[in-house]
């Protein structure tokens, strides 16, 4: 029994966020998610039309988007480094959920379910949907390795 209970402590001292050096962590993260999703936007945006016509799709919107979803995620990173004895595994499991979830708003905007705006196109959607998988993963790999306690 008591082997059991050293087994466990090993996998919590293993699993500490470094809080003390988690908000340069999540600047970091922060500054290299909107760098890759605007230079995913102006990529598309030089290619298809639709993606720079698109209203609710701007240089402006990028940036601000990014910035609220790392704050966002820099907020439950932390707390769950305080409240949960996994908190790297854990916000592997809430990164990967959130990550599927955010694929809704923008395949709602291809099929034109956004109310008072006009369908998103193909090219579109993709670019949105490839700014959420370069995002999530950015900001779960660099949180869970260089967010991670030595």
């Amino acid at each position: 029994m008591a082997a059991r209970k050293s087994m466990g402590s090993p996998v919590a001292a293993t699993e500490r966020v470094a809080l003390s050096r988690l908000w340069a962590v999540g600047l970091a993260t922060t500054v290299l998610v909107t760098v890759a999703n605007l230079v995913i936007y102006g990529v598309a945006a030089a290619i298809f039309d639709g993606v720079r016509t698109w209203p609710l799709l701007s240089v402006g919107a990028v940036i601000v988007s990014s910035i609220a979803y790392l704050l966002a995620a820099t907020l439950v990173y932390a707390g769950l480094g305080v409240l949960t004895r996994r908190p790297i595994t854990t916000f592997r499991v809430v990164g990967v959920v959130a990550l599927l979830l955010s694929f809704v708003p923008p395949l709602m905007a291809g099929a034109g379910a956004l109310v008072g705006v006009p369908p998103a196109d193909g090219p579109t959607v993709a670019a949105l949907l490839l700014m959420h998988i370069v995002s999530g993963a950015l900001t779960i790999g660099l949180f869970t390795t260089k967010g991670r306690a030595d």
